[in-house]
């Protein structure tokens, strides 16, 4: 009996250690998660601010769906038939 007393308690002390050394590990890992290098200075690379040729790419791009739109309207314009409005003329006055 004094055995098995003996080795729950090493196990309970065993397992005391594990959660410690686990817990630990979890902070350490926020920690460095956390960190950030403030002391490398970034490098700053000067770009373009608007390439040429995509630009024109765009413009292209937006010039033909425009193109497009007005073909649309144009065509839905001739499809449909303008109705006019007539107003029931009632002599209640």
């Amino acid at each position: 009996m004094d055995t098995l007393v003996k080795n729950i308690k090493e196990a309970l002390y065993v397992e005391n250690i594990i959660i410690a050394l686990e817990k630990k590990i979890a902070q350490e890992d926020r920690r460095m998660k956390n960190v950030s290098f403030k002391d490398e200075p970034k490098k700053k690379t000067l770009k373009v601010p608007f390439d040429p040729e995509g630009l024109q790419k765009v413009l292209k791009t937006m010039s033909s769906k425009m193109v497009e739109i007005k073909k649309q309207v144009v065509d839905s314009s001739y499809n449909k038939p303008f109705i006019s409005f007539k107003r029931n003329h009632t002599s209640n006055h």
